[in-house]
């Protein structure tokens, strides 16, 4: 049986976290015996106990950022002796930092979340920014195998970078929640967020921030009075944003119940500047919401995958995506069609098939490594 070790920042709820739960939640473990490792524990919405549910060891180191640097590399040689796994798997940016460190001594995976090289300005700005993406490079190219979260973030890499990467599409777990079916229920959900008399009513969820461009939704909802969005989830710009909102922007910042919103929603929009693979978009999806996105790489990737279900408009531009709000709302959305996109979405982008191209990855390079021992003898 083969020991994984899984190494992220913390267990706070995200989509790095959410996509190694269903990594892990579909992991044969009779094949391999999976332990997670949190350098710190989360500041609010913590999964650990989620984690732990899936019947594997999960430890938290507990160290601030200051800490780490000081003795972050003795705490963790410390750990690798006492877990000696035979793959390590990094899956964030501070993660891939540290344990770079014990190349030599394991076999380092990594997961790739974003197009680090647009996502790192975007979020931290370009002084360190760029200081975190040289960084990043300098970890990556000690690692035996990187993974990109899309087809479209290993292309946009490898023509930046010489790193030796694959990719497997992010996947999400088939939701229990459906589109919500009855008018009457409908309506009362609706009405108890004050949703009254739009004609659609469309989900953002997401980090709030200049990345994921939430403010150019707000300029366009002030363009037109007969379409709702409601903003899930918090970040730096979640203040200024609602503060400023016009009336049908409604923001109700981090939930536990994504998919109760979602399933009485008409549509999803997304208008983010940079991604990976987008597992807000995927779970809108799943739901059966047809999705406006904005046209960068990753959601053409989507697009292209299922073309139905996508309309893309130019990125940053409110003229394009006025219009094509007003060309979604004047479609007819029936309960066929959500189940038709759910259908479909379900066998595109669930989780187990996300699973399963990892450990396809695991064991060839398992494979790999044994003939090269054999051919040594």
């Amino acid at each position: 049986m083969k020991k994984i070790l899984y190494v992220i920042s913390s267990l706070e709820n995200s989509g790095p976290v959410k996509v190694l739960y269903n990594l892990i939640f579909h992991l044969n473990k009779q094949k391999y015996e999976v332990s997670v490792l949190a350098l710190s524990y989360a500041k609010k919405n913590d999964l650990t106990s989620v984690f732990k549910s899936l019947g594997i060891n999960v430890y938290v180191l507990n160290l601030s950022r200051l800490m780490f640097f000081i003795k972050g590399r003795r705490e963790l040689s410390k750990f690798m002796c006492y877990i000696k796994p035979d793959i390590v798997h990094t899956q964030c940016f501070r993660s891939t930092l540290f344990m770079q460190y014990f190349a030599t001594k394991v076999n380092l995976f990594t997961t790739i979340h974003c197009v680090f090289y647009q996502d790192f300005v975007f979020s931290y700005g370009y002084f360190l920014g760029s200081l975190m993406i040289r960084l990043y490079i300098n970890a990556l190219k000690k690692y035996d195998i990187c993974i990109a979260c899309s087809e479209t973030a290993k292309r946009l890499l490898l023509e930046k970078y010489k790193l030796n990467l694959t990719y497997v599409r992010n996947g999400t777990q088939i939701p229990k929640a459906e589109h919500i079916k009855d008018e009457l229920l409908l309506t009362k959900k609706r009405n108890a967020l004050g949703i009254t008399g739009y004609k659609k009513v469309f989900i953002c969820t997401g980090r709030i921030c200049i990345g994921k461009n939430q403010a150019q939704i707000l300029r366009c909802l002030r363009k037109i009075d007969n379409i709702c969005v409601i903003f899930l989830g918090n970040g730096p710009d979640f203040e200024k944003l609602r503060k400023s909102a016009p009336k049908n922007a409604i923001f109700l910042g981090n939930v536990n119940n994504v998919y109760d919103y979602l399933s009485m929603a008409d549509g999803f929009i997304s208008a983010s500047f940079s991604e990976g693979m987008p597992n807000a978009v995927l779970e809108a999806l799943m739901m059966g919401l047809p999705c406006i996105l904005s046209n960068i790489e990753p959601h053409c990737e989507i697009k292209k995958l299922y073309p139905e279900a996508c309309d893309l408009y130019k990125v940053n531009d409110d003229d394009d995506l006025v219009a094509c709000f007003c060309e979604v709302i004047k479609r007819e959305f029936s309960c066929d069609s959500y189940e038709n996109i759910s259908s479909k979405s379900r066998e595109l982008f669930s989780s187990s098939v996300m699973s399963r191209k990892y450990q396809n990855i695991y064991d060839e390079f398992s494979l790999v490594n044994s003939l090269s021992v054999l051919e040594k003898i």
